[in-house]
């Protein structure tokens, strides 16, 4: 396309001074930012199927594994107490506070959710700049956002998940636990 710089020199007083040199400064940023322009359409951003996929991979597996961590925790704590509630009828069984447990646990479930995303995150990303892999995926010239990028979609998609599936099983089961 044609190049009109008589406008320029008026958006920019201080190149007046220097109209030889900041015309070929002008020149010179115009046909890099055009080049850069033309040349980047067709990588504004490529992400590595590989390296998504194994960040992706790490934040799910400590995500599941905090989650099942979490609440193991939840129902000890939560059969104790049925126990400790129950403990002087001798009508209650234990298989009938488990299930009391097992009811309560959808409930739970989606209250820890969150939690278990977020430090599932934190310690997917803790292990990766503990080992160094942090330092190499920057040194190779990938940007921050784009190794964010899976954690980011994951988390979005388990939170989507929770709400339309987790949310309404955990409903159902809190009526039935409370009646």
């Amino acid at each position: 396309f044609p190049l009109d710089f008589s406008r320029f020199f008026f958006h920019f007083p201080r190149l007046n001074h220097w109209r030889r040199d900041s015309a070929i400064w002008a020149i010179r940023a115009w046909s890099t930012l055009h080049r850069q322009l033309r040349n980047n359409r067709d990588d504004a951003v490529r992400l590595s199927l590989t390296l998504s996929g194994y960040i992706g991979r790490q934040f799910l597996l400590n995500f599941m594994v905090l989650l099942s961590i979490i609440l193991l925790i939840v129902i000890l704590f939560d059969i104790i107490e049925l126990l400790r509630r129950a403990g002087n009828d001798p009508k209650v069984t234990m298989g009938a506070i488990v299930e009391m447990a097992m009811l309560k646990l959808p409930f739970m479930g989606q209250q820890v959710f969150p939690f278990a995303a977020l430090f599932g995150g934190m310690l997917t990303f803790w292990r990766l700049a503990r080992y160094q892999e942090l330092v190499i995926t920057r040194a190779s010239g990938i940007s921050a956002w784009q190794f964010l990028l899976p954690v980011i979609a994951l988390a979005l998609l388990l939170g989507i998940l929770q709400t339309t599936l987790i949310n309404p099983v955990s409903s159902a089961r809190d009526r039935k636990s409370v009646v």
